[in-house]
Protein backbone atom coordinates (compact mmCIF):
# COMPACT_ATOMS: atom_id res chain seq x y z
CA UNK A 1 0.00 0.00 0.00
CA UNK A 2 1.33 3.36 -1.36
CA UNK A 3 1.30 6.31 0.99
CA UNK A 4 0.16 9.58 0.34
CA UNK A 5 3.53 11.01 -0.54
CA UNK A 6 4.14 8.09 -2.69
CA UNK A 7 0.74 8.63 -4.50
CA UNK A 8 1.09 12.31 -5.25
CA UNK A 9 4.49 11.66 -6.85
CA UNK A 10 3.18 8.63 -9.10
CA UNK A 11 0.66 10.92 -10.52
CA UNK A 12 2.22 14.07 -10.51
CA UNK A 13 2.56 14.77 -14.88
CA UNK A 14 3.31 11.45 -15.95
CA UNK A 15 2.77 10.70 -19.77
CA UNK A 16 -0.93 9.97 -18.92
CA UNK A 17 -2.07 13.24 -17.78
CA UNK A 18 -4.16 14.93 -20.33
CA UNK A 19 -2.06 16.96 -22.89
CA UNK A 20 -4.81 18.35 -25.62
CA UNK A 21 -8.08 20.22 -26.53
CA UNK A 22 -11.37 19.10 -24.82
CA UNK A 23 -14.71 21.00 -25.95
CA UNK A 24 -18.83 21.02 -26.05
CA UNK A 25 -20.94 23.22 -27.78
CA UNK A 26 -20.57 25.70 -25.04
CA UNK A 27 -16.96 25.32 -23.76
CA UNK A 28 -13.07 24.50 -24.94
CA UNK A 29 -10.49 23.51 -22.15
CA UNK A 30 -7.06 23.28 -23.16
CA UNK A 31 -4.48 21.36 -21.13
CA UNK A 32 -0.93 21.63 -21.72
CA UNK A 33 2.40 21.00 -19.27
CA UNK A 34 5.07 23.10 -20.13
CA UNK A 35 8.06 24.54 -18.17
CA UNK A 36 7.38 22.38 -15.14
CA UNK A 37 3.73 23.75 -14.75
CA UNK A 38 0.03 22.09 -15.89
CA UNK A 39 -2.02 24.82 -17.45
CA UNK A 40 -5.64 25.38 -17.92
CA UNK A 41 -6.85 27.80 -20.71
CA UNK A 42 -10.71 27.55 -20.14
CA UNK A 43 -13.12 29.53 -22.87
CA UNK A 44 -16.65 29.99 -23.43
CA UNK A 45 -17.85 30.39 -26.92
CA UNK A 46 -19.41 34.00 -25.70
CA UNK A 47 -16.14 34.91 -24.99
CA UNK A 48 -14.73 34.97 -21.47
CA UNK A 49 -11.93 32.77 -20.67
CA UNK A 50 -9.17 32.56 -18.12
CA UNK A 51 -5.67 31.07 -18.08
CA UNK A 52 -5.15 28.83 -14.85
CA UNK A 53 -1.08 27.11 -14.33
CA UNK A 54 0.38 25.08 -11.01
CA UNK A 55 -2.27 22.43 -10.91
CA UNK A 56 -2.54 20.21 -7.55
CA UNK A 57 -2.59 16.26 -8.45
CA UNK A 58 -4.71 14.18 -6.63
CA UNK A 59 -6.69 11.32 -6.79
CA UNK A 60 -5.73 7.67 -8.16
CA UNK A 61 -3.68 6.10 -11.27
CA UNK A 62 -7.26 5.23 -12.96
CA UNK A 63 -9.03 8.49 -11.96
CA UNK A 64 -6.66 11.24 -12.17
CA UNK A 65 -7.71 15.19 -10.48
CA UNK A 66 -6.36 18.01 -10.91
CA UNK A 67 -6.79 21.42 -9.49
CA UNK A 68 -6.26 24.94 -10.13
CA UNK A 69 -7.36 27.31 -7.41
CA UNK A 70 -8.07 30.87 -8.60
CA UNK A 71 -8.97 33.07 -5.41
CA UNK A 72 -11.29 30.50 -3.64
CA UNK A 73 -12.75 29.54 -7.06
CA UNK A 74 -11.78 25.95 -8.07
CA UNK A 75 -10.98 24.57 -11.27
CA UNK A 76 -10.92 20.72 -11.23
CA UNK A 77 -10.11 18.55 -14.27
CA UNK A 78 -10.70 14.80 -13.89
CA UNK A 79 -9.41 12.38 -16.41
CA UNK A 80 -9.25 8.50 -16.74
CA UNK A 81 -6.49 7.60 -18.79
CA UNK A 82 -8.55 4.32 -20.17
CA UNK A 83 -11.13 6.93 -21.42
CA UNK A 84 -8.90 9.47 -22.88
CA UNK A 85 -10.98 11.05 -25.29
CA UNK A 86 -13.05 12.71 -22.41
CA UNK A 87 -12.57 14.82 -18.81
CA UNK A 88 -14.88 16.16 -16.46
CA UNK A 89 -14.54 20.08 -16.11
CA UNK A 90 -15.78 21.17 -12.32
CA UNK A 91 -16.11 24.66 -11.00
CA UNK A 92 -16.13 25.10 -7.70
CA UNK A 93 -16.94 28.63 -5.85
CA UNK A 94 -15.62 29.76 -2.75
CA UNK A 95 -18.39 28.24 -0.92
CA UNK A 96 -18.02 24.85 -1.94
CA UNK A 97 -20.55 24.76 -4.78
CA UNK A 98 -20.44 23.23 -8.18
CA UNK A 99 -20.96 26.20 -10.52
CA UNK A 100 -20.08 24.22 -14.15
CA UNK A 101 -20.15 20.38 -14.56
CA UNK A 102 -19.47 19.47 -17.78
CA UNK A 103 -17.96 16.41 -19.66
CA UNK A 104 -15.72 17.72 -22.62
CA UNK A 105 -14.70 15.67 -25.72
CA UNK A 106 -11.24 15.79 -26.97
CA UNK A 107 -10.30 17.68 -30.68
CA UNK A 108 -9.20 15.18 -32.86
Amino acid sequence: MHNLDTILKILTFNTSDPNNTFSDKEWTVILKFTNNSYHYHGMHTKGSSINLSGAVASGTHERQVYTWNNNGTKYQVTYRPNDPNYIRVQVIDNKGKIILNRLLQAIP
